[in-house]
């Protein structure tokens, strides 16, 4: 089995330094043109089956691929949504925001690894032999990584965010330990992303 890990592209959120976490955001220009060339680079890679976060940005981001891919499954799954951040949300980073760190109202880093652990055993279960791309959030997608290690919340400061639009890919044989083929490439995008 295979995974194809993808962030959604830039945010107007992003630019303006506003928290999204379970909000829809929306994609800037540069995010629109990131989209599209993400969608040419994941055609490249030949996923058998897609899934997707539901939250606005990442559908959209998606809408790109599908309009290469037409025939490729998308399945929406809750569990792929970003970090539920509560009052945090709709308002500016604190200047003192650690993504890592649990804050009142909002969601454990604890909860998110077990949802991407559900996540990442149900489709082990389903898709195996397959090449599975998985569009997403960027502290889930922290989540997802330590959910393939194996690790626990406590490893978590130690895997890098991936960019917006970049990937990353898994591979696993037989059951073994999960592999790098290649993380957080952005080199299908323009320079200056």
């Amino acid at each position: 089995m295979e995974l194809i890990l993808v962030r959604h592209a830039e945010t107007i959120e992003n630019l303006e330094g506003i928290c999204q976490g379970q909000t829809g955001g929306k994609l800037s220009e540069r995010g629109w043109q990131q989209s599209r060339l993400l969608a040419r680079e994941i055609e490249q890679l030949r996923p058998t089956v897609f899934y997707c976060s539901p939250l606005r940005r990442a559908k959209q981001t998606a809408e790109e691929i599908i309009k290469r891919l037409p025939d490729l499954p998308i399945h929406y799954d809750q569990r792929l949504a970003e970090r539920f951040l509560g009052p945090l949300e709709t308002k500016a980073f604190p200047p003192d925001y650690d993504g890592l760190f649990d804050y009142e109202g909002t969601e454990s880093m604890e909860e998110l690894l077990q949802r991407m652990s559900s996540f990442l055993h149900d489709i082990s279960g389903l898709h195996q032999g397959e090449r599975v791309m998985v569009l997403s959030h960027g502290t889930a997608l922290i989540a997802f990584r330590a959910a393939l290690d194996g690790a626990g919340v406590e490893q978590l400061a130690s895997i890098p965010m991936q960019k917006n639009a970049s990937i990353s890919m898994f591979s696993r044989k037989d059951g073994q330990m999960w592999l790098p083929v290649f993380e957080n490439n952005t080199a299908h995008l323009p320079i200056d992303n």
